[in-house]
This record gives C-alpha cells, structure tokens and sequence, in this order.
C-alpha cells in the first residue's frame, strides 16, 4: 500500500510525492504530537483526523505551496502491474491503548481495478471523475505500533506487521468506538 499527495489543477491529480509517510514519526504522530492528546487516565482514547489536518501537515513537512489544492490518495495495489487502484484519503480515526492503535482509514474510491492498457491516464496524471465526493465511503482496518500513555505518546508509530499496514483485531470497545465515529460523522443514507 502506497500514500500520494496529487495536485489537484483543471480538474485533474498531478502526482507530487509518492513516498508519503503516515506511519513512524510522521503525518499522524506529528498531528498527535501537536493537539498534545492525552489519556490522563490510562488505559485507552479515541481521535480523529479529518483530511484537511492531513493535508495541512503534509504541506508542512513536505514544504509544498499552501495555496495550492492537494488530495492525499493511498494506492492499494502499488505493486500489481497494470492495475490503478487509487483510493481518496479522507479521515483517519484511531483507538490508542498505551501500546498500541488500530487506525480506521477513511476512503473514497477514485479508480478501482482499472486496467491501465485500457486507459488513457496513469498514476502520474490522471482526471478526478465529477461524481468524486458522492460516492460510498469506504473503511479499512489497520494498526500502528504506537500509543498514548497518560500524558505522552509511545511507541515508535510504525505499521504493525513488517512495516506494512496490517489488519488489525478489534477489542469490542475499540469497535464501539469507531462505529460510533462513522454513524457521527456520515449518515446511514450514504450506505445504502
């Protein structure tokens, strides 16, 4: 799985980093690390960042342009060839414990399976299609190898599993919680 940030100009995505950094001492740690989240009394906490953070963070870290339009896009299958699998990076919600979080990434799909012989676009550069922000959101599932302990953040933040993102086993209460995030934020008429 790979993290982008596109350009958006004239209605199309023009690829401007593709080593994007989620996981360690990057976007969402750094994110963490500045609303100076606590859990004062331990065990577990719930947060949420909406893609807006992200792309403000990224503009930060990576020192691109702010006044530009940018989109954050995970790329599901980096190395399937000939496939385009790009998906919309649109909020990111997490459940940490003090040793670990399981995340829940927000997507929408923007090409999903496409053949890329039968296109005439690429990873590179390709048209946003019109109907972008109306169409289903999608959850997945992954942890990080990091968490909040009482008034800081531990762990190093990396991708559980061999530095890839891995599904991550829910604990009925982390579940309640991100249920709760996707009722909150997007009404049940977006799911049927």
């Amino acid at each position: 799985m790979g993290f982008y940030i596109y350009e958006i100009k004239n209605g199309n995505a023009i690829l401007v980093n593709d080593n994007v950094k989620l996981a360690g001492y990057n976007l969402i740690y750094n994110i963490l690390k500045k609303r100076n989240i606590i859990n004062p009394a331990g065990g577990s906490t719930g947060w949420h960042i909406p893609e807006t953070d992200l792309i403000n963070e990224s503009i930060k870290m990576y020192n691109f342009p702010p006044d530009e339009e940018y989109m954050l896009v995970v790329d599901l299958k980096p190395s399937v060839k000939n496939n385009i699998s790009l998906y919309k990076l649109t909020n990111i919600w997490g459940y940490s414990y003090e040793t670990w979080t399981p995340i829940m990434l927000q997507l929408i799909a923007i090409y999903a399976d496409e053949d890329a012989t039968k296109v005439n676009f690429t990873k590179n550069k390709f048209p946003l299609p019109r109907d972008l922000e109306n169409r289903e959101r999608l959850h997945m599932f992954v942890y990080l190898t990091g968490g909040i302990k009482v008034d800081r953040l531990v762990g190093d933040w990396n991708w559980g599993g061999r530095g890839f993102p891995t599904a991550a086993l829910l604990e009925p209460e982390a579940f309640k919680f991100f249920i709760s995030a996707v009722r909150n934020y997007i009404s049940l008429e977006d799911y049927k």
